[in-house]
């Protein structure tokens, strides 16, 4: 029924493009199975803070379908920049250090770190303060990197990568 509520959405123009949030493979693909349209964008949690969705198969899926993804809280709740737990403190300290080298601010290099990856990452900033979107933008320019952004991944884990 949703499947072709949504395509019956398209058909009559009331939505351009279907797309799903929080949606693990297995589902984009029982969705998919029942639709005549192109699921386009999965709408998922990642940040610096929340890597899950790189090791549950969700970016690789989406990498598989060609599929871009939308980052909701992709600057982790903004717990990086004050946080005190163990995460927060290695993440700040990596990221502080990194953004030196590039001259700018750590949430910048937090948006350059989800957009370097291949299956294209969209962020929802979630704010209307002029300044927070300019960073978001001002990101889009810095290529980090893979050792930086592995740099960042360590930082957030915990633990070397091999």
């Amino acid at each position: 029924e949703t499947a072709e509520a949504l395509d019956t959405l398209v058909k009559e123009g009331k939505v351009r493009y279907i797309g799903v949030s929080n949606f693990m493979p297995s589902q984009v693909e029982m969705l998919q199975s029942y639709m005549k349209n192109k699921i386009v964008i999965n709408q998922i949690e990642l940040s610096v803070k929340n890597t899950e969705n790189y090791f549950n198969g969700v970016t690789d899926d989406a990498f598989t379908r060609r599929m871009p993804l939308m980052a909701w809280s992709p600057l982790g709740g903004g717990s990086v920049f004050s946080g005190e737990d163990e995460q927060s403190v290695r993440l700040r300290s990596v990221l502080e250090e990194i953004a030196s080298r590039y001259g700018t601010t750590i949430d910048t290099i937090m948006y350059a770190w989800l957009f370097i990856h291949p299956v294209r990452i969209a962020a929802i900033t979630g704010t209307m303060q002029t300044d927070r979107m300019k960073k978001a933008v001002e990101a889009l320019e810095i290529k980090l990197s893979y050792d930086e952004w592995y740099q960042i991944l360590e930082a957030s884990r915990g633990f070397p990568v091999p």
